[in-house]
């Protein structure tokens, strides 16, 4: 066996003693013998959240790993610089999103609540639109291809994404409705809706996550492998991501929903509808690969 596999059935044991080890120090607070924290810890009174904890690891992990990626392809200046660019558009593209979608909430309230990222709120969707957008007006400010950009930037999101959905554990937020299955998720009585009140276990939707997530990762970096076609694994990953979406939607019991369907679900069909159009153009056009 050559070095190469070596290295990579390494990263996989890796990965998959870092998921037994992850699943056994959360065994106590899905069985409810812990109740978890969401504030890590307090210094002078100002409080450290897990959640921002989880974020800036995932940012920080999604970084690392765009980097050597891209360091020989585009540069230093680039690799760094985009990155910059990604995580202002993204926080302010993910914080708008989600106060437009509250607006009948954040309307009685003065405006700079709007501004207040300690209580929460964060729309993924909002933080892709932002972020493929702010990839576009890069690449074109500097003469990059756009649809090669965006492939090397894919595995590295998704990546950030998987460690980013335990910010919805450590918050007790974002999870499904009352299951007896054997993986059910114990929430503590003042996280619960007021329609589950009496409900002590729900469906682990972050755990739901991370698997299809890593599962849509599995499949980008096959397109990437196999495919010589610049824009097929970002496409693949707005398909298989929407589609992963839409199904964890119907777990969830705190999404906004409009007519039979949540928001995330709509959004997730004109995705792929966005995506199918976009490949059936680019079908069988080579672009420039970076």
């Amino acid at each position: 066996m050559d070095g190469t596999k070596m290295r990579q059935l390494g990263r996989v044991a890796l990965w998959v003693i870092l998921g037994v080890m992850g699943g056994l120090a959360l065994t106590p607070y899905f069985k409810g013998n812990l109740t978890v924290n969401p504030v890590l810890a307090n210094f002078w009174g100002f409080p450290l959240y897990w959640y921002g904890l989880t974020m800036t690891g995932a940012v920080l992990a999604a970084f690392l790993w765009w980097r050597r990626r891209t360091v020989a392809k585009l540069g230093e200046v680039h690799s760094i610089d985009l990155v910059i660019w990604l995580v202002l558009f993204g926080l302010i593209g993910a914080r708008l999103l989600f106060v437009l979608l509250k607006w009948s909430e954040f309307s009685a309230l003065p405006w700079w609540s709007a501004l207040n990222l300690h209580s929460g709120g964060l729309s993924i969707h909002g933080a892709l639109i932002a972020g493929i957008l702010a990839t576009i007006i890069y690449a074109r400010r500097y003469r990059l291809p756009i649809f090669s950009l965006l492939d090397l930037l894919v595995p590295p999101v998704i990546l950030g994404q998987i460690i980013g959905r335990l910010g919805n554990f450590f918050n007790q937020e974002a999870f499904g409705g009352p299951t007896d299955l054997p993986w059910k998720m114990w929430v503590a009585p003042m996280f619960r809706p007021d329609q589950f009140i009496d409900q002590a276990f729900f469906h682990p939707t972050f755990l739901y996550s991370m698997v299809g997530l890593t599962a849509v990762l599995l499949i980008v970096l096959a397109v990437e492998r196999r495919s010589h076609i610049a824009g097929a694994v970002f496409l693949t990953y707005i398909l298989a991501y929407s589609v992963e979406r839409f199904v964890i939607e119907f777990f969830r019991v705190d999404s906004d929903r409009w007519s039979v369907l949540s928001l995330a679900q709509w959004a997730s069909i004109a995705a792929i509808m966005i995506a199918l159009s976009i490949s059936l153009i680019w079908r069988g056009i080579p672009p420039k690969k970076i």
